[in-house]
């Protein structure tokens, strides 16, 4: 796995990964074997996002139309593509911190989607609004406060992964339904979760 410092070449993943597939020896002293090398990211980003469409199928309202995205990036990318496989999705918002960044994600993706996919004129307005959330963003701060959602909006916070970050207040939290993908892993690093059950 690659970190970048301070930060990635603009269209380079935030963290990518190469994943290595191999045989064990058939005896203490044959070699390995490698079988496979994989692109990582792909497949993150590909496990992610099926993983917040699956949830999402189960646990969003069934006439949820309207998703916010918080994040631009690639995995932000793999969110939308998979949450629009099984949503009926009319209308995508996205929050970015770069807005030249926003507006191209944008565009590539109301190409790919065939939906209207636009940058949102504000974090407030966007949550507002939404059915469904999605955030996949490098934030250590919340950048959902609970006190703007709607009752029955359905929010996935995929980037926080470790115990000091988080996408969401504690509001948000306080008020939500809580579901995770492995409860060992959401008690290790989910700081969505740790920060506000201190």
């Amino acid at each position: 796995m690659t970190s970048w410092t301070p930060s990635p070449p603009r269209s380079a993943p935030t963290r990518p990964a190469a994943r290595a597939c191999r045989r064990a020896p058939s005896t203490p002293s044959a070699p390995t074997v490698c079988l496979a090398l994989l692109e990582g990211t792909f497949l993150t980003g590909i496990r992610t996002g099926a993983a917040s469409a699956l949830a999402a199928r189960h646990l969003a309202r069934p006439d949820a139309r309207r998703l916010t995205c918080f994040g631009a990036g690639v995995q932000a990318g793999f969110q939308l593509r998979c949450l629009a496989a099984v949503l009926p999705l009319e209308r995508v918002s996205v929050v970015g911190r770069d807005p030249g960044r926003a507006r191209a994600f944008c565009a590539e993706l109301e190409r790919e989607l065939g939906i209207p996919v636009e940058v949102a004129p504000d974090a407030r307005s966007a949550v507002a609004a939404a059915d469904v959330i999605t955030c996949a963003t490098t934030a250590t701060a919340p950048v959902v406060a609970g006190v703007d959602l709607r009752p029955g909006v359905h929010v996935d916070a995929v980037g926080a992964f470790r115990r000091d970050a988080r996408e969401v207040d504690s509001e948000a939290v306080r008020r939500a339904r809580v579901a995770v993908d492995t409860y060992a892993g959401a008690w290790e690093e989910a700081g969505d979760l740790l920060i506000p059950l201190g």
